[in-house]
C-alpha cells in the first residue's frame, strides 16, 4: 500500500495534492474549521488553475482546438462565487484526465511484449475521427457558454451560469474516441495484429475494398511441384534442370518449390540471373545459352518461339525455355487454406464493398480459387502492374491490400492499407499478421469496423446525455456540487463504454 501511494504522488503529483487536500479539508470541515477548509480548497483548486491554463494555450498552439475549455471556466467562476467543493470536484476532473491517458497507455505497452512495436498511443491524436470531434467540441463549448449566459441574463443568478457549465464536459468528444480506438489496438495487439498507427487502424475499421493476394493469404504459402511435362525430346530431367538453374537464388514460393524437387539432381547455376517480379526469370549458363522460366509472355518477349496449340493448364504452371525453345512446363499444387471460404463470408457480411482476387497464378486455377471461396471478382496471371490496377479500379474507398512483402512490395505502397503474414514488425506494411490464419485477417477486419464506431456511437451518447443534463440544469434542479458531480458520473460512464471491447467468438 505505501509503495503504491510513493508511487502515485511520484507520477501524478497535482492529483495527489488534490485528493490530500480534499480529504484534509473534509477532516477540517468534520470538526467545524470551515474557514481552514476552504481555504485549503481555495489554494489547492487555484493551483490546478493556472497551470491548466497555460497548457490550454499550448494546445491551441499546436491546432487541436477542441479545448475542454468547460472546466476551466466553471473551475474560474467556482472560485469567484466561492463555492469550494464545486471547485474541489472541478479540480480533480482537470487533473484526472492526463493520469487517465497515462494509465490507458501503461496498459497498452504492457498488453504484450511486443507492443511497443505496435501503434504509439501518442499517434492517437492524429487519428482522423479523434481530429473531426476534437473541432466539433469547439461549437459545444460555445453553444453551452451562450445558454449559461442566457440564464444568468434573465434570472440575475450568475450562481446559474456555474450550475450549467460545471455540468457540462467536452470529454466525450475529446476523450472517448481515442480510448475506443486504444481498447481496439489492444485486442488487436493480443490477437498477434500489429497495427503501425491510429490512423491506419481508423482507415482499416472504414475500409470499402480489400484485394487479396493468393498465395498465402488464401492458399498455403509453400507449394509442392506437381508434375513436370517435357515438350518434343526434351527429356523432364533436363526440364527440372534449366528451372532449378533459375530458381536457386530466388526467394519465389514456386522457385523454392523447384530447388526443394531438384535437391537429387546436379545442377549448374546460371550466369546473370534476372529475375521479373510476377513475369519470369532469365539468365545463362556458362556455355552461353539462354535460360528461361516464367509465363508464356515473359518466355515470348524474351524471344522464345510460341508452340501452336498450346493449351493452358488449370493448376499453376511455370514455362521452361532454352533458348529460343520452350522445352516444356511445371505445374504446381497449392492447397486452400483452412477457413478460406468463411474468410470471404466473414468479410462480405462486414459489409466490404468489393473483394478482389488478384494472383500471378494462371488464370483456370485462380477461377477454380475463386470459385471455392465464393469471390465474383478475380483476375489471374497478373503482374504487379496489374495488381496495383485491381487496387485503383476497387471503387469502395479506402482500399486494403492483402499480400506477400517481397514480391508484392509495390501492391504494399498502391493500396490505402497494406496487410502482410511475412515480416517483422518494423517492415514496410502497415499491418503485420503474426501466425498468420483466415481468422485473424477476418477478426482484423472485425476489430477495427467495431473500434471506429464504439468511438462514434459512445461520442454521439455521451454528447447527448451531455446535453440532457445542461437542459436539466437550465431549469435550476441542480446545485452546483451536484452539477459537477454529474460531469466525473457522464465522464466516466463515457470512457467506460468507450474502452469496452466485446469479446471475438472466432477460435484463434
Amino acid at each position: 500500500m505505501k509503495r503504491k501511494i510513493r508511487h502515485l504522488l511520484k507520477m501524478y503529483p497535482m492529483l495527489s495534492l488534490v485528493i490530500i487536500a480534499g480529504t484534509l479539508a473534509l477532516g477540517l470541515s468534520g470538526i467545524n474549521s470551515n474557514n481552514i477548509a476552504h481555504l485549503l480548497l481555495f489554494t489547492v483548486s487555484a493551483a490546478v488553475l493556472v497551470p491548466a491554463i497555460r497548457t490550454m494555450n499550448q494546445t491551441l498552439k499546436n491546432g487541436y482546438y477542441g479545448i475542454n475549455l468547460l472546466p476551466l471556466t466553471s473551475l474560474l467562476f467556482a472560485l469567484i462565487l466561492k463555492h469550494y467543493w464545486t471547485a474541489f470536484v472541478l479540480a480533480l476532473i482537470i487533473c484526472g484526465e492526463k493520469p487517465l491517458v497515462r494509465f490507458l497507455e501503461r496498459k497498452h505497452d504492457s498488453e504484450t511484449e511486443l507492443s511497443h512495436k505496435s501503434a504509439n498511443p501518442s499517434s492517437l491524436k492524429h487519428a482522423p475521427i479523434v481530429r473531426l470531434l476534437d473541432r466539433y467540441s469547439v461549437p459545444f463549448t460555445i453553444l453551452v457558454i451562450l445558454l449559461g449566459g442566457a440564464v444568468w441574463v434573465v434570472t440575475g443568478d450568475i450562481g446559474r451560469f456555474l450550475e450549467i457549465t460545471a455540468i457540462a464536459s467536452t470529454t466525450p468528444l475529446l476523450l472517448a474516441p481515442s480510448v475506443a480506438l486504444l481498447a481496439g489496438l489492444n485486442q488487436a495487439l493480443s490477437h498477434g495484429i500489429y497495427v503501425k498507427s491510429a490512423s491506419l487502424f481508423e482507415r482499416l475499421g472504414g475500409a470499402g475494398s480489400v484485394v487479396l493476394s493468393r498465395t498465402g493469404v488464401l492458399t498455403t504459402e509453400h507449394s509442392e511441384v506437381q508434375t513436370i511435362k517435357a515438350y518434343g525430346s526434351h527429356a523432364q530431367s533436363e526440364v527440372l534442370q534449366v528451372a532449378a538453374a533459375l530458381a536457386a537464388d530466388s526467394v519465389h514460393h514456386l522457385a523454392q518449390a523447384i530447388v526443394i524437387r531438384a535437391e537429387s539432381i546436379k545442377v549448374n547455376k546460371a550466369k546473370h540471373a534476372r529475375e521479373v517480379p510476377g513475369q519470369g526469370i532469365a539468365g545463362r549458363l556458362r556455355r552461353g545459352q539462354s535460360l528461361y522460366i516464367g509465363r508464356l509472355s515473359f518466355l515470348a518477349k524474351s524471344g522464345v518461339r510460341m508452340l501452336p496449340q498450346l493449351t493452358e493448364p488449370p493448376e499453376t504452371v511455370l514455362y521452361v525455355g532454352l533458348g529460343e525453345e520452350i522445352i516444356g512446363h511445371i505445374t504446381f499444387s497449392e492447397t486452400l487454406l483452412p477457413g478460406a471460404k468463411t474468410l470471404i463470408s466473414r468479410l462480405k457480411k462486414l459489409g466490404l464493398g468489393s473483394i478482389i482476387l488478384a494472383s500471378g497464378a494462371a488464370n483456370k486455377s485462380v477461377s477454380v480459387t475463386a470459385k471455392q471461396t465464393g469471390i465474383s471478382d478475380f483476375k489471374g496471371d497478373c503482374s504487379a502492374a496489374d495488381k496495383i490496377s485491381s487496387i485503383e479500379r476497387a471503387h469502395a474507398k479506402p482500399v486494403v491490400f492483402v499480400g506477400d512483402a517481397v514480391a508484392e512490395s509495390a501492391c504494399l505502397t498502391a493500396a490505402d492499407v497494406s496487410i502482410t503474414y511475412d515480416q517483422p514488425v518494423n517492415g514496410s506494411a502497415d499491418v503485420i499478421i503474426s501466425d498468420y490464419s483466415t481468422d485473424k485477417l477476418a477478426d482484423s477486419f472485425l476489430i477495427s469496423r467495431r473500434s471506429l464506431r464504439r468511438a462514434q456511437t459512445v461520442s454521439i451518447l455521451g454528447l447527448f446525455i451531455t446535453l440532457l443534463l445542461v437542459v436539466a440544469a437550465s431549469s435550476g434542479i441542480f446545485t452546483t456540487l451536484q452539477s459537477s458531480g454529474l460531469q466525473a458520473v457522464t465522464m466516466i460512464v463515457t470512457l467506460g463504454l468507450a474502452g469496452f471491447t466485446k469479446k471475438l467468438q472466432t477460435k484463434q
